[in-house]
């Protein structure tokens, strides 16, 4: 089992990839009224936040992210620091699904993997014809069953 801790060149190179397209002109297009309704609710206090937000589809846990994370980021637009929190989610999305579903996949991958596959024996038959209804000979309507 590979260590979960040890960086994975690729997860890296990744990481940085998505950080600096996603983080290249946050401002390129109008705020949509998600947004400014996520702005609005963010810079006011928690309790007139929670006020605000009651009727809201969203759960207040975001909102409440989004109120601190305007207050820690450095000075600068709203909507390009609520932007910045969602390419925040994606970076840290990324990493969750190496560790949680590509741990196992670099010994899938991994070219020994191929060989064993190569030396496997046969398959039973009813796995090698696909049963699938796309794969069948379609019949007109006068054709008969024999």
């Amino acid at each position: 089992m590979p260590d979960i801790r040890r960086p994975y060149p690729w997860l890296i190179l990744s990481l940085i990839v998505q950080a600096v397209l996603m983080t290249n002109r946050l401002d390129l297009l109008p705020m949509w009224n998600d947004e400014l309704f996520t702005v609005r609710a963010a810079r006011l206090p928690i309790g007139a936040m929670l006020q605000m937000v009651r009727g809201d589809v969203h759960p207040p846990l975001y909102f409440l992210l989004a109120h601190y994370w305007i207050r820690i980021t450095p000075a600068g637009e709203s909507l390009a620091q609520l932007r910045l929190l969602s390419v925040v989610f994606a970076l840290l999305a990324t990493i969750a699904l190496d560790r949680l579903w590509l741990k196992e996949a670099s010994a899938r991958l991994h070219p020994s993997a191929y060989r064993d596959a190569a030396e496997s024996p046969p398959r039973p038959p009813e796995f090698e014809a696909s049963t699938c209804s796309y794969s069948r000979p379609r019949r007109g309507p006068h054709d008969r069953r024999a």
